[in-house]
């Protein structure tokens, strides 16, 4: 973006194409939103697989087929597109940052190879890693083992296909501490991300190392009469998250972005919308400010960044949700059983209301085995 906007960038990464790598794996529409308006967009749907419904499934019942915009990718492809289409002016440095020093020139970065740069602005998109932050004095509050995502892919064993391209599967039981199942198409894939709230020693994450099909069916039993037996493909990553607090701390001349600010939990699907609203805000916004007005970028300055009022309302709410789908997940007794059928007698609800809109009278709620009659649909459609 400020390469094509007509400043002087250099982006420092050492890998030529990017690795696999486990991470974001499908946006939603209010992260295209967003992407939308930092004009890369395009990059990434030409490798997308993009859907347009969701089946939502709860206690082994599908309740509702919502229309739904999403997108499903490899994050590697999805990086190796950006870095496709950036301007022919950013100039490319196969490194790594060894450091970052202050100096009355700007900001001395100095390279692993022993080489430096000197920039007016530095901006830190460097991820889960913290060595730099560290160097320059930033603590971090963490809340350590938050979360953990599994993902794989999963085959029908018994069909050519599954019988939707998008569906997901809310948690059963507080015990089982599953936060819910998304299984989305990335091409001819069907991507299962699942996310729980356990030990990652414990004998539950242990199953999915050496028999995942056996450990997905005990946490979510009432899964396979729905969506039909199933295989699933190795290797499956298992993914920690230790959640932390935003920091803003503001430092001349040197500004964190995404992860390097703070790491969501990806069960909230806030991640990747936090960083592109902090790219999107940070590069038609703050940058051009900055540089316009000539001489060094103040920490004064970088703190109007970190207090935007739109930055701020999707850190708060990334931040704030995380907790909530935890507590949701693992809470027990009645309240909280009385949360989890609230919840489903509304989605019905809502499911039954968007069919009878539709002229169709059959209902939402289906039996066990998730369709009438208790077999799968015999073709994948987009309506049920």
């Amino acid at each position: 973006m400020l390469g094509e906007a007509g400043y002087s960038v250099a982006l420092i990464d050492p890998h030529e194409t990017y690795p696999r790598d486990f991470r974001c794996e499908k946006l939603e529409a209010d992260h295209l939103k967003v992407l939308r308006k930092t004009g890369a967009a395009n990059a990434l749907l030409a490798i997308a697989t993009p859907m347009d419904t969701l089946w939502v499934a709860r206690f082994g019942h599908l309740l509702d087929i919502q229309p739904f915009e999403q997108c499903g990718f490899r994050y590697e492809d999805m990086v190796n597109a950006f870095r496709r289409s950036t301007a022919r002016e950013v100039i490319w440095v196969r490194d790594k940052v060894a450091d970052i020093l202050q100096e009355e020139a700007g900001r001395r970065i100095v390279l692993r190879e022993g080489t430096s740069l000197v920039a007016r602005l530095v901006i830190l998109a460097s991820g889960l890693n913290r060595t730099l932050g560290r160097s320059l004095g930033i603590e971090r509050k963490t809340h350590p083992r938050h979360s953990i995502c599994i993902g794989f892919d999963m085959q029908a064993k018994e069909t050519a296909d599954f019988a939707f391209r998008a569906l997901q599967y809310n948690p059963e039981l507080g015990s089982k501490s599953v936060g819910y199942l998304s299984l989305f198409n990335i091409g001819q894939a069907m991507r299962a991300n699942l996310f729980v709230y356990h030990d990652l020693h414990s004998a539950v994450i242990g199953g999915f190392r050496t028999d995942p099909v056996k450990a997905l069916k005990a946490l979510l039993p009432r899964l396979t009469p729905l969506i039909g037996d199933f295989t699933i493909d190795e290797p499956v990553r298992i993914r920690p998250t230790d959640l932390e607090s935003p920091c803003y701390r503001a430092l001349p001349g040197i500004i964190m972005v995404g992860d390097a600010c703070f790491v969501p939990c990806p069960a909230t699907g806030k991640g990747a919308h936090k960083a592109m609203m902090d790219a999107e805000r940070l590069c038609h916004v703050y940058v051009p400010r900055w540089l316009a007005a000539g001489g060094d970028v103040s920490a004064t300055s970088i703190a109007e960044f970190y207090a935007d009022e739109l930055k701020v309302a999707s850190d708060t709410e990334a931040y704030q949700l995380a907790f909530e789908l935890r507590e949701r997940a693992l809470g027990s007794g009645l309240r909280w059983e009385a949360d989890r059928w609230g919840r489903f007698v509304q989605r019905w609800c809502r499911g039954r209301a968007r069919r009878l809109m539709r002229g169709n009278t059959s209902p939402t709620f289906l039996g066990v085995g998730g369709h009438p009659g208790g077999g799968r649909p015999k073709h994948r459609t987009a309506h049920p």
